[in-house]
């Protein structure tokens, strides 16, 4: 689920609460959840990364404590490792592979994705310990963005044949490079995000290698610019990026305050962000940086509005003995067999029988009584779903309002969901005379009945009325 949010009533099924945001990496507020991280991570690898358009499954491997899923792609020899821990504790294992047994931890009740020997422009990853979540070239240079948790010691190693220069562009990493591997190690989530430059050994375009933690991850934007690729870093949303000469035009949203960076095609000079520039530095890393005191502007607070001349309309005017139902659909059917619920000949009250199949239904009906000891209490059966309620009102009176129970485990796909609400009737209507009772039933959708138990049968509204009083028992 990516975006989440509430149904005012009437679900499309009797079991689901109104508020569906439950893991969703949108919540109702239109505020990121925790759930954005991984969304967004494994989106831009899968949008990137080639190699995962074609994997299949591979030989089983096997690593303690954990559950491991193991794919390739026969054409590129890429290798892909899901590995999983359902404990409630972190796990630490080793996990083999054709070349080399990689130590991993992963978290209580989490998984970890591993890639080797996955191409990253003109070089190749032997393995990493944190996941790889893009790999791209704007033209000047090949980038490969890593991201894990925050905290974590990320561990990525690159084929070079021939020693490379490298130049560790942030304090935090650190690297050696040994019998033709590129050993780097940085600790995630010091300072944002931590580059180191490959250039030379035997390979012509510059890798860029970037370590992002969750917070970095999900403020790496690339895009298509119809001039070449490039890659933002700042923004909570770019919305747009195109380059004109040797300007980078960019769009999109700010929360708060922010830097800037840009990675293109060779030759940008300037950035601009929603129309205004930005001033900026080329750096060593072949982007574009906007300068310590040009960032980005946070979202600006909002001036609230007074609120006054209210104004108040009654609601439920349909409660009102005088309300005008004239033109209401009329409860004229009656059963012609006789159920246990329904007796043969009873009028049949279920909203689908008269065509209401979504929503809230009124009813109303208008009776007569001798005495003033007819009307004690009513009770007014009804179905609806799990998440149902009744309202009702005598002579405009409000009786008071009937729930549904709290569904359990066992009883939430029952699919009939009836029940009978017993409500007392105020003194002052016990009159003899004409009465109007109004019924509000609000009820969910029928069950879709997947284990065709006929449960989509099952009624919605108010299915039948009973009064209590000395001459009604």
């Amino acid at each position: 689920m990516t975006f989440g949010g509430t149904s005012w009533g009437w679900l499309p099924a009797p079991v689901v609460y109104t508020s569906y945001d439950y893991g969703a990496a949108f919540d109702e507020g239109r505020n990121p959840t925790a759930k954005l991280v991984p969304m967004h991570q494994l989106g831009q690898l899968l949008r990137t990364v080639p190699d995962f358009a074609k994997l299949d499954r591979a030989a089983d491997v096997t690593a303690d404590g954990l559950k491991v899923y193991h794919l390739t792609n026969a054409d590129t020899g890429a290798h892909v490792y899901v590995l999983r821990n359902d404990t409630a504790k972190a796990v630490t294992s080793t996990l083999p592979t054709a070349t080399d047994d990689i130590e991993v931890t992963v978290p209580a009740q989490d998984a970890r994705l591993l890639v080797t020997h996955l191409a990253l422009g003109g070089r190749k990853l032997r393995y990493s310990t944190v996941t790889p979540m893009m790999s791209l070239s704007t033209g000047r240079q090949d980038i490969a963005v890593f991201a894990g948790t925050r905290g974590e010691m990320a561990h990525a190693v690159v084929e070079c044949p021939e020693e490379p220069v490298v130049t560790r562009l942030d304090a935090q990493a650190a690297w050696v490079w040994d019998r033709g591997l590129l050993h780097v190690t940085v600790p995630l989530g010091i300072g944002g995000l931590t580059r180191v430059l490959v250039q030379g050994g035997g390979v012509d375009n510059p890798l860029l290698l970037v370590f992002a933690d969750e917070a970095g991850s999900v403020r790496l934007w690339p895009y298509e610019t119809g001039a070449g690729t490039a890659l933002v870093y700042g923004p909570a949303l770019l919305r747009g990026a195109t380059i004109s000469g040797t300007t980078a035009q960019l769009t999109g949203d700010t929360i708060g305050e922010t830097g800037l960076e840009v990675w293109g095609p060779r030759g940008l000079t300037e950035v601009t962000w929603n129309g205004r520039a930005v001033p900026s530095t080329v750096t060593t890393a072949g982007s574009l940086r906007s300068n310590p005191d040009a960032l980005l502007p946070g979202v600006p607070a909002v001036p609230l509005p007074a609120l006054d001349g209210w104004r108040r309309k009654v609601e439920n005017q349909e409660a009102a003995v005088a309300f005008d139902d004239s033109k209401w659909t009329a409860a004229n059917r009656t059963s012609t067999f006789s159920t246990t619920a329904i007796p043969a000949g009873q009028p049949l009250l279920f909203a689908d029988d008269y065509g209401f199949h979504y929503g809230d239904v009124w009813y109303r009906g208008r009776f007569t009584t001798s005495t003033t000891d007819d009307l004690e209490s009513v009770t007014l059966a009804y179905s609806t779903g799990t998440q149902g309620l009744l309202m009702a009102w005598l002579d405009g009176e409000p009786l008071g309002t009937h729930r549904m129970p709290v569904p359990t485990t066992s009883s939430v796909r029952q699919g009939s969901w009836a029940a009978k609400a017993t409500l007392p009737v105020p003194k002052k209507v016990r009159t003899a005379g004409s009465h109007v009772l109004s019924v509000l039933v609000r009820r969910m959708q029928h069950d879709q009945d997947g284990k065709a138990l006929d449960t989509h049968k099952v009624a919605r509204g108010l299915t039948a009325v009973t009064f209590k009083g000395a001459s009604r028992r």
